[in-house]
């Protein structure tokens, strides 16, 4: 039995519901934000997930890694797929949506970011926007100043992924989230 399940039959001092976000760290932050406002505003909870439903069809996160050496080491990808894809600078990006997972493979990290841009531009507006990063706060914020015309016009919330994470994830990972 699923862990969320066997915490609401065993808490009976307050009403919980299960929701299931299919989003992602900052996307599922980003809906339990609006959660926050709409309580605060006295909606019900079952307006509330009405409400959450209709915004995970405009929540979407865009990610990418500059290489993909823990893939390797951690035996997801042979040693000869990962070295041809490091000679020839293919990129991982993966892009979540609803629940749905799908990955795509470009060449140079430019091409990644002007991916993620372009991918960024094609579901706005946004009502918030956050760029996460993995040990690239420089990059990221020189990336923001360089391509600020072509992102969407909302407030971008520029944070690094827990430092903890730097040290099991790649280099460079970066990852826009918005709803």
């Amino acid at each position: 039995m699923n862990l969320a399940q066997v915490a609401v039959q065993e808490t009976t001092s307050v009403l919980m519901t299960i929701f299931d976000s299919k989003q992602l760290y900052f996307g599922t932050g980003f809906l339990l934000k609006r959660v926050s406002k709409l309580a605060q505003a006295g909606f019900t909870v079952f307006k509330i997930l009405v409400v959450l439903n209709e915004k995970i069809k405009h929540t979407h996160v865009f990610a990418s890694l500059d290489t993909i050496q823990s893939m390797h080491r951690s035996g997801r990808m042979n040693s000869i797929g990962s070295i041809i894809r490091e000679l020839l600078q293919i990129k991982s990006s993966l892009n979540m949506y609803d629940g749905n997972t799908c990955t795509e493979r470009v060449r140079t990290w430019k091409h990644v970011i002007n991916h993620l841009i372009d991918l960024l531009r094609t579901f706005r507006p946004y009502e918030m926007l956050a760029l996460l990063h993995s040990d690239a706060a420089d990059w990221s914020q020189l990336s923001l100043q360089e391509n600020r015309n072509n992102l969407p016009d909302t407030e971008i919330w520029l944070a690094q992924i827990y430092p903890l994470l730097d040290a099991l994830i790649e280099p460079r990972l970066v990852d826009f989230t918005g709803i």
